[in-house]
């Protein structure tokens, strides 16, 4: 308990939000398409609200993975961002199945 209380005292500070919503907003302007009409606007307000709750659970993931093995410790931040985007792609991609994996 005292861990995940750490976490968001400390390690999930409001710069690390900031951070998480600015990565999401990129992988949502990069791999969607163009945001036209109201309705395109309000589904990817929802894949990014969607996204930035599973950021903050990969987050937490690679945070108490990284408390067990301190290797990981120093690649934590930037394997958050990399399973975030495979995360994306495996939610919201509608093509085959393997192909959403490659893609991340």
């Amino acid at each position: 308990m005292q861990t995940l209380i750490d976490f968001f005292g400390f390690e999930f500070s409001w710069d690390s939000a900031v951070r998480l919503g600015a990565v999401i907003l990129s992988i949502l302007i990069t791999y969607r398409v163009p945001f036209h009409s109201k309705k395109e606007r309000l589904d990817a307000l929802k894949q990014f609200l969607v996204m930035y709750v599973i950021g903050i659970l990969i987050y937490l993931a690679s945070f108490f993975t990284a408390q067990m093995y301190r290797a990981l410790w120093a690649i934590n931040f930037q394997l958050t961002w990399i399973l975030l985007l495979i995360a994306y792609f495996a939610v919201f991609n509608h093509s085959r199945h393997p192909a959403k994996w490659i893609m991340g």
